[in-house]
């Protein structure tokens, strides 16, 4: 017997499915660019450019209110409310970008790079444009119209990386990656306005009401940044540019299982908990359902990338990123343990408790600013990522403890569903570990098979242990349970279309 599917999780399936779908075209088209120009430029232009994207993004987060979030949280937004967190996010974002171009020379010292001063010019012209983004467009996610937010964020991506990639074959410059984030921005606002109707008029009426809300959400971003980017800022200082380059690769590489699944789904689930801020039952029904389902689709994920680091280091990235392997590993650990309260965050806010996730934020700072030095002082980089996942660990206890505080949701609920999760994740490893040891390719059409084997292994493994181990446990209520009601219900649907076109076919 399959589970019940209300309408309600119809729609955040469909919503979740359309995001996924974005994530998925977005890595198709990154994966592919990042193959392209990690083999037009070198690890130290990756450096640079994520140096002045370290001090771009904390300037940035500065102005990251999210007032896109206050307006898919409130219950009845008006014009009033579109127009000033529009005119807001606009303001905001004139004066980062000023700021970015006045920091650009202290930046540039602090790093001994000159070069970062005109990249942080480049990125301030790009907040500019980011900000001029259609407000309209927060629709898609309070009338969960994902399939519309799909195109904008895929054509969106798909501009960029081209242009990025035209632009290193061109030049084998590190601006090819400005240049491409420039274009992201760029089309993103012109579809924006394309896809929406609404046209925003500069107003601060609701600013003050907006601010309420963002205010705290503010002050989280800022920790939450500092504490994943402290990393950044370390690594650059200590370690050089070609170091940067291999830590912030291999760390957007390591996250895939965060940035492609869970991300995407919580996107599509804070629309939910918002429309039912005022029923906390509700909510704690909701967590324990996505939290299952991201544990089941990530953290494999996670696993998968551990299994086959130096399958991607070999096919993507090239011989010039010689080490990124072992950094990527360790990343991927601390990304796996990432996924357990990945969707933690979104049920603070919803309940409107945002200085919640401010004072969880400023722990995992501090514990990041005590241990990455001395672990970039015993094992250099490495080190550096082993205080990521020691801090990242720190967390989850922190997290589900103020969870069973704040609405009664016990962790041993969700152990319940999600252990069979973890299970088949680590057995899934020790399969691809045994059948296919982990050794270094010995050129690229090598690493691709042994890609492809470890994936079809990998897939494989995974779903029969965990299909096993839920059998064994009496089929109990689960995220395979759900995945296996969404499945049944669309077959259904197939069937029944199908079967009428075939009798509206047949002649009377």
């Amino acid at each position: 017997m399959v589970a019940e599917i209300t309408p309600n999780q119809s729609r955040v399936t469909t919503g979740a499915t359309w995001l996924i779908a974005a994530r998925i075209a977005d890595r198709v088209f990154g994966f592919a660019s990042i193959a392209c120009l990690a083999r037009l430029l070198t690890p130290a232009d990756f450096g640079l450019v994520a140096m002045a994207g370290s001090v771009g993004a904390f300037l940035e987060v500065l102005s990251a209110f999210g007032f896109d979030w206050a307006l898919v949280r409130h219950p009845a937004p008006t014009r009033m409310h579109y127009d000033s967190a529009w005119s807001l996010r606009l303001a905001v974002g004139v004066l980062t970008a000023a700021l970015l171009v006045i920091s650009g020379p202290f930046a540039a010292a602090f790093y001994k790079q000159p070069a970062v001063t005109a990249l942080l010019a480049a990125l301030g012209l790009s907040t500019i444009v980011g900000a001029t983004e259609n407000i309209g467009a927060v629709d898609f996610r309070r009338n969960f119209e994902f399939g519309k937010e799909f195109w904008l964020r895929t054509i969106s991506r798909i501009v960029g990386s081209v242009v990025a990639v035209g632009v290193a074959y061109w030049s084998h410059s590190y601006w090819a990656l400005v240049i491409g984030i420039l274009a992201t921005r760029s089309a993103a606002t012109v579809l924006s306005y394309a896809l929406h109707p609404f046209r925003p008029r500069w107003s601060t009426i609701a600013g003050r009401e907006l601010m309420g809300f963002s205010s705290w959400l503010l002050v989280t971003n800022i920790i939450d940044f500092a504490r994943v980017r402290f990393a950044d800022f370390f690594v650059g200082r200590v370690f050089g540019p070609r170091a940067t380059g291999l830590y912030s690769v291999a760390n957007e590489l390591a996250h895939l299982s965060i940035t492609e699944l869970a991300a995407p789904i919580n996107r599509v689930v804070f629309s939910m908990y918002s429309q039912a801020s005022g029923d906390q039952e509700a909510i704690k029904r909701g967590f324990l359902q996505v939290a299952s389902l991201i544990w089941m689709a990530a953290l494999p994920m996670a696993a998968g990338i551990i299994a086959v680091s130096e399958e991607i280091v070999a096919v993507m990235l090239g011989p010039h990123w010689t080490g990124a392997a072992v950094l990527l590993r360790i990343l991927a650990v601390g990304g796996g343990l990432a996924v357990m309260t990945a969707n933690i965050h979104y049920v603070y806010l919803a309940l409107g408790n945002t200085r919640l996730s401010t004072i969880l934020a400023a722990v995992g700072l501090v514990a990041m600013v005590a241990l990455a030095p001395t672990g970039g002082a015993l094992f250099g980089v490495n080190g550096v990522g082993a205080a990521y996942v020691a801090t990242t660990a720190l967390g989850i206890p922190l997290n589900y403890f103020m969870l069973r505080r704040l609405i009664g949701i016990r962790f041993l609920d969700l152990w319940r569903r999600v252990w069979r999760c973890l299970a088949a994740a680590i057995g899934m490893l020790a399969v691809i570990a045994l059948a296919l040891p982990m050794t270094q390719p010995s050129d690229i059409a090598a690493a691709t098979s042994m890609l492809a084997l470890k994936v079809a292994l990998g897939a494989a493994s995974y779903t029969l242990i965990l299909g096993g181990l839920w059998a064994l446990s009496g089929r109990p209520d689960g995220p395979e349970r759900f995945v296996i009601g969404v499945a049944a219900r669309r077959i259904l649907a197939l069937r029944k279309k199908i079967s009428g076109s075939g009798s509206r076919g047949r002649a009377p």
